[in-house]
């Protein structure tokens, strides 16, 4: 795929959408303008894997499948994994450029998350019980709500 003026890239509830996406979107030299990625209900991805220099938006909605999000993004302000809490194991985000507000909530399978996010005010963790391993690098932060976490 080489699309040098794409700047959205956009897919709802295709199946047979698999992890390769990620590299080919990865490719800053393929798709230099993209800025926005929309992955909605695509059920074949299971590790979202993404280094996307200019990115400022990823959605995820609805993608159950995903186990690992491992993300450097460092332009990153917008990102939806709503649905996607259900079977997410690992949640790498290294660097990101959020600002306001990370919503990981109820992901009870979550065991690690690393995160850094120079700019991130509020991270929302709330039922995710399984939670162990938390290396966090978010100087701005000023609310974390951890609730039902053992």
């Amino acid at each position: 795929m080489r699309c040098p003026a794409l700047q959205l890239f956009s897919v709802t509830d295709c199946d047979q959408l698999s992890d390769d996406i990620f590299a080919q979107l990865s490719d800053a030299a393929r798709c230099p303008s993209l800025n926005a990625v929309r992955l909605d209900q695509c059920e074949g991805l299971v590790q979202a894997t993404l280094a996307a220099p200019h990115l400022q938006s990823l959605t995820l909605s609805g993608c159950k499948r995903v186990t690992r999000l491992l993300l450097d993004c460092p332009q990153l302000t917008a990102l939806d994994v709503t649905g996607c809490g259900e079977r997410l194991e690992t949640a790498r985000l290294w660097p990101v450029g959020l600002d306001a507000e990370l919503d990981l909530g109820i992901c009870p399978h979550l065991t690690t998350l690393e995160l850094h996010a120079p700019s991130l005010q509020a991270l929302q963790l709330t039922g995710c019980g399984s939670l162990h391993t938390v290396q966090l690098a978010c100087p701005t932060l000023d609310l974390l709500d951890a609730t039902f976490c053992r």
